[in-house]
């Protein structure tokens, strides 16, 4: 595994997270970092590219997206395909729906895996704070990504 590019994407994404905030805890280390270890957690039985490179789209998943981190940028240091899938993952509010965001998603094996233990980490959460109608919301897309075979490696 490329324990330096994915350092290096951990450095950039606490960089650009440092002043943002998860409810009331530091978005980098409490967000991020949490859906970091899910994607570590759940593609042990990829390959050690595979791993790699989830590693770095999780940690970078929302830096383009929250900060308009350039995806050129990301593809010179961390490769194109890091750059589509963190293209892919990145919601466009005021320009696409939410159904387009997901179809988006989908095409996108690694940023639907990403995605999804986002969307696990986002529904632990709400259950923490009791919000069952948003942890419902976060359950519905977890279902929804998880309907195709995941085809990675």
């Amino acid at each position: 595994m490329n324990i330096e590019l994915i350092v290096e994407a951990k450095m950039l994404s606490q960089d650009k997270h440092k002043n943002d905030k998860y409810g009331k805890k530091p978005y980098f280390e409490y967000h991020i970092m949490n859906v970091y270890n899910r994607v570590v957690e759940a593609s042990q039985k990829l390959s050690e590219t595979t791993r790699c490179k989830l590693s770095i789209v999780a940690v970078l998943h929302d830096v383009h997206e929250d900060h308009n981190v350039p995806l050129k940028e990301i593809a010179e240091k961390f490769g194109d395909d890091i750059a589509e899938a963190v293209n892919a993952i990145s919601f466009r509010k005021g320009h696409e729906s939410r159904e387009q965001y997901y179809k988006r998603v989908m095409k996108n094996q690694l940023a639907r895996f990403v995605k999804i233990q986002d969307a696990l980490e986002n529904a632990m959460n709400c259950s923490l704070e009791n919000n069952w109608e948003r942890m419902s919301y976060y359950t519905n897309i977890v279902e929804k990504l998880s309907k195709v075979p995941c085809k990675l490696v």
